[in-house]
């Protein structure tokens, strides 16, 4: 997600953001009560592969290693190009959810079409958005260096997105600190090692902009649960990723949304199942699909966000029903 604001930073931001700081925030587990980490556990639990980073999936003369990234930079992360870099270096490609290349082209489709970004044939967003959303919203887009009048007239899939990093995070990707996605990718270039993406330029624009207009103000209003704490929830979900508890981001955020009461957990339910079925299991399965197409008898490294790997399709618990052998390589364990 966090690569498609560095092409729309270059678009519509009518202001750069200021110079990048330290994300402030508190972790939300650590001030959890014993019954709430309860909770937090049993949800996590329901899943498959909810914890690690690396992985190796084998099947025959064929394999696969799987690294969850973080997509914003974070000094940390980057120590684990340590370990990964070895495998980089004996694969035959990499894969990455989209190269330098694609974003060059998707910030090419966009400025040839402003009919992707901008909702011409629906009401506006304060016209849909109750008063209270739409202050709300107006403050985290101004805090973002985007005046809410532009914001108002775009489609509700993109601003949903914009609001979605707190603004340290923009910050950082503006000052031109990069994810380990693009280590990844250099580690590759530098060793001649061929870089192939998971999917097309522009899937994920394709994707939230076939969505109906009402679904799309809730990708809005989904956004705004969280907002007033994105900056503890950026460093919950940073401090998460360093452990390797890859299932606590998704789940926290579910608890959080429902801790904002307002929306009922049904609602909250179908939201987050509507979000987890555009951003992780339609892609993942269309991933899945594309590498047994390719890799076969090789052996490939892979680098995507680090929510695509646990959960019943996540890209881990897909590969075993292909018949692979996933093995954790950040631990012993073996599944």
């Amino acid at each position: 997600m966090l690569k498609f604001w560095l092409v729309l930073g270059a678009l519509l931001f009518t202001s750069t953001v200021s110079a990048a700081q330290e994300c402030a925030g508190s972790d939300q587990i650590e001030q959890m009560s014993a019954e709430e980490r309860s909770e937090l556990a049993s949800l996590v639990k329901k899943h498959p592969y909810p914890t690690g980073l690396l992985w190796q999936a084998t099947r025959n003369d064929t394999t696969i290693w799987l690294f969850g990234t973080f997509h914003i930079y974070d000094a940390e992360a980057a120590l684990m190009m340590g370990r990964i870099t070895p495998l980089i270096e004996r694969a035959d490609a990499v894969y990455v959810e989209a190269t330098r290349q694609d974003l060059e082209r998707l910030q090419k489709d966009m400025l040839a079409n402003p009919a992707l970004l901008f909702n011409y044939d629906n009401p506006t967003l304060p016209d849909t958005l109750t008063e209270e959303e739409w202050q709300l919203l107006s403050t985290a887009l101004k805090d973002r260096g985007m005046l809410p009048f532009i914001a108002s007239k775009m489609a509700p899939w993109l601003v949903s997105m914009t609001i979605s990093l707190p603004l340290c995070a923009l910050q950082m990707e503006a000052a031109g600190l990069e994810g380990i996605d693009f280590n990844i990718m250099d580690t590759a270039t530098l060793n001649a090692i061929p870089l192939r993406s998971l999917e097309p330029h522009d899937t994920l624009i394709n994707l939230f902009s076939d969505e109906k207009f009402d679904d799309q103000i809730e990708m809005v209003r989904g956004a705004l649960l969280n907002i007033e704490n994105a900056d503890d929830m950026f460093i919950t979900m940073r401090n998460q990723y360093l452990k390797g508890q890859v299932r606590e981001i998704w789940e926290i955020s579910k608890i959080n949304a429902n801790a904002s009461g307002r929306y009922s957990p049904e609602k909250v339910t179908e939201m987050f199942a509507k979000s987890e079925e555009i951003l992780l299991s339609g892609r993942n399965k269309k991933w899945v699909e594309k590498l047994l197409a390719e890799v076969t008898g090789t052996q490939v490294f892979v680098a995507a966000g680090a929510l695509h790997l646990s959960g019943q399709e996540g890209l881990l618990n897909l590969l075993v029903r292909e018949g692979f052998e996933i093995t954790a390589l950040d631990s012993v364990r073996k599944n």
